[in-house]
């Protein structure tokens, strides 16, 4: 017998998107999937066309609500979108997109990152965004257009990663959840807020950046004209979703472990643990912002954690005898030393 609750995924990603359609025991019952539309430019240069994207999203609810059909399709309650971490979008006071969206692994914001290397202690970085200072990251992208696209930067008015745009674009509403938060380089993830101090340093307004909210929080009901291009109800709940990787994680049954690597679920990434928004694992032994790895809020809400700050055992990342300072000047020159000191 079907359940009576159905539920769709959206994944913004870089191999694939993909519109799939859920009951509430899991049981997958539609799915639309079709390769990235990716622009690449000469020197490694890549790009995704907001409008583009969104076009997607509606043919591919609409093709979604065909597949279950007019009795399932109106038994939709929500809808939630997972997308690569640090591509975005920023819109204007209109919530028009004022630039395409540069590729997570574009590489013209090198420059960016050489600052965050050279012009601030990476140790400072790390400390508030568990992000190791990568060229990659959102706020990068975000100086980047400030620097080449001045006029279009004066009017923005929001940053938004893209499953965050996909989310605005289906409910009106501008969030963005704290596992896309933490891949901008821009978000304190032991506040759970922006940080004011590296943006101040990044010369930007933290305003530009949205609401930061827990994933599965709802967001908004589905717009009017989306629910009638698409045929899905406007009772449907959007809620804030999650990066890819941390979803897919979750999907695959992995969860929070004290020392433990996950590198086989997140090829891409090196991550100590996937962790509750209350745990962020950034306090691991032998850990620092040279060794490529990260540590973030994964999307998982834990009741068993719920109001309490849960820290990992063992040394404070990147000290000796907990100084970053001393750690710095007795191990940073020598891999192998590190090792063995922390």
């Amino acid at each position: 017998m079907r359940a009576r609750g159905v539920v769709i995924g959206i994944d913004i990603g870089t191999t694939n998107w993909k519109v799939v359609a859920y009951d509430e025991n899991g049981q997958q019952l539609a799915r639309v999937r079709r390769p990235v539309m990716v622009h690449e430019e000469p020197g490694g240069r890549a790009h995704y066309d907001p409008e583009e994207v969104w076009g997607f999203v509606v043919e591919g609810l609409r093709e979604v609500a065909r597949q279950l059909g007019p009795e399932d399709a109106r038994r939709v309650a929500g809808i939630a979108a997972t997308s690569m971490g640090e591509a975005g979008v920023l819109v204007d006071e209109a919530g028009q997109a004022l630039y395409p969206a540069i590729a997570w692994f574009d590489p013209r914001t090198e420059a960016q990152g050489r600052f965050w290397r050279e012009k601030v202690d990476p140790y400072q970085v790390y400390e508030v965004t568990g992000f190791p200072p990568q060229y990659i990251a959102s706020v990068n992208k975000v100086m980047w257009i400030r620097e080449h696209e001045p006029a279009r930067f004066a009017r923005a008015r929001r940053w938004l990663c893209m499953a965050d745009y996909v989310a605005f674009r289906l409910s009106g509403e501008q969030a963005m959840d704290f596992s896309l938060a933490c891949r901008t380089m821009a978000f304190d993830i032991r506040r759970r807020a922006w940080s004011g101090e590296l943006l101040s340093l990044a010369g930007i307004d933290p305003a530009l950046f949205p609401l930061a909210v827990p994933s599965g929080t709802a967001l908004g009901r589905l717009r009017a004209e989306v629910a009638e291009a698409t045929g899905l109800p406007t009772s449907a709940v959007i809620a804030a979703g999650g990066q890819d990787h941390w979803c897919g994680a979750l999907a695959a049954r992995a969860s929070w472990r004290q020392g433990t690597s996950w590198t086989e679920l997140v090829p891409s990434f090196v991550e100590n643990g996937v962790a509750a928004p209350e745990t962020p694992v950034v306090e691991q032994g032998r850990a620092n912002p040279t060794d490529g790895r990260s540590r973030r809020c994964h999307r998982i809400t834990s009741s068993r954690r719920k109001g309490r700050s849960t820290r990992p055992a063992g040394r404070r990342f990147g000290s000796c005898d907990g100084c970053p300072r001393r750690w710095r000047s007795r191990c940073a020159a020598s891999p192998r030393r590190r090792e063995r000191a922390c």
